[in-house]
């Protein structure tokens, strides 16, 4: 990833003891093209950010209240108490509560209870309340063979147009989240043509700098060079002339 911003580099040490580089880019300014960046282009790159993930999501915790979560759509709100808690129910994965049969069982009474009278008539009311009870029951069925059909057909009715509206509530968040991913896409697609090429300018100059250094190294060798050489001649005349004034 090509950036001016500052960044800070720490090693990290993941779950199976093996140091981990990671690079920390400052709050609220995250530079990140993965439409773009070409690291995962190197051997052994996607393998390293996997990794680098994992350790991250091992170290954070949710906040609910982080302003960039969306609020839950309005049809996950409202629901009664008991949908309410039945929904957290299966959210945290736990088993459903047995059903309490104990109500419709019919127990008699203990064997050192067998000779005393209130024991009896206490089964004999649970057995009353029992049949009494099958008799609500019996009622109620009777009730909804004939009027049940219509109720249920008014409940389907209302649940098939809860089911299109979720649907076309669905449809409408996956078109909105493929746009922005078609933008996202899009605009680092040209930014990351862009940056290729300010990455190849400056590929270009640093090349042609390392070229004029050369150069200048070069010249000034040769410069070098030619002063010794003029030096040594001038020694040379200098000497010449000498030996010829004292001769």
């Amino acid at each position: 990833m090509s950036s001016s911003m500052e960044i800070v580099a720490v090693a990290e040490v993941d779950g199976a003891g093996a140091a981990v580089n990671a690079i920390i880019p400052p709050k609220d300014n995250i530079d990140a093209l993965p439409y773009a960046d070409r690291e995962f282009e190197v051997a052994g790159a996607r393998e390293a950010a996997a990794a680098l993930v994992q350790m991250e999501m091992r170290n954070s915790r949710p906040n609910p209240e982080d302003p960039r979560i969306p609020p839950l759509p309005e049809s996950m709100q409202g629901f009664s108490p008991i949908v309410a808690a039945e929904i957290q129910r299966i959210s945290e994965g736990k088993t459903m509560p047995p059903i309490d049969m104990s109500k419709t069982e019919l127990p008699t009474p203990d064997n050192a209870d067998r000779n005393n009278i209130q024991a009896w008539i206490a089964c004999v009311d649970n057995a009353r309340a029992q049949l009494e009870h099958q008799k609500n029951r019996l009622d109620n069925l009777e009730l909804m063979s004939q009027y049940g059909s219509q109720k249920w057909k008014l409940r389907a009715t209302q649940a098939d147009k809860q089911e299109k509206a979720l649907q076309v509530e669905l449809t409408n968040l996956s078109n909105k989240i493929q746009e922005i991913n078609w933008q996202r896409k899009s605009g680092q697609t040209e930014m990351g043509t862009a940056l290729y090429e300010l990455e190849t300018q400056w590929g270009e100059l640093v090349s042609k700098n390392f070229e004029i250094v050369s150069a200048c190294q070069q010249l000034e060798a040769e410069l070098a060079l030619l002063q010794q050489n003029r030096r040594q001649q001038l020694e040379a005349e200098v000497a010449a002339v000498e030996k010829q004034v004292t001769a």
